[in-house]
């Protein structure tokens, strides 16, 4: 069950606030700014039926306020490369802590603090 998250940036071009978000409820707590939908062209009619047929409008990207300058900034997924340097780098900082824990259980003689797993308990 592991779920891959939906990592995305806000950038503000203007004055180079960046944040990288992992979680869309951390998106929440910015500023929202309502956008409607682009229409996608002139409505034609049908020969066959006689009804005028509309073209699918577009959605745009969610906006949110920067909170530094208070400019609109669009929200976008986080690139391939940017997501699996982050998932590298805090798989290097677990390891680096699990050493850590070792060497200092090691000194200590304390045995290690295994997890439980709670569909064992039941």
């Amino acid at each position: 069950m592991n779920k891959k998250k939906n990592n995305k940036m806000i950038f503000c071009e203007s004055c180079s606030f960046k944040i990288i978000i992992q979680d869309d409820m951390y998106l929440e707590s910015f500023t929202d700014i309502k956008t409607s939908p682009i229409p996608g062209g002139i409505p034609a009619l049908d020969q066959d039926t006689g009804k005028t047929k509309t073209k699918q409008q577009i959605l745009q990207n969610k906006k949110v306020k920067c909170p530094k300058c208070g400019r609109g900034v669009v929200v976008k997924q986080l690139q391939e490369a940017y997501s699996s340097t982050i998932k590298k780098i805090k798989q290097k900082d677990e390891e680096e802590k699990f050493e850590e824990d070792r060497k200092k259980r090691i000194e200590d003689g304390k045995p290690l603090l295994k997890n439980i797993d709670p569909e064992y308990l039941g």
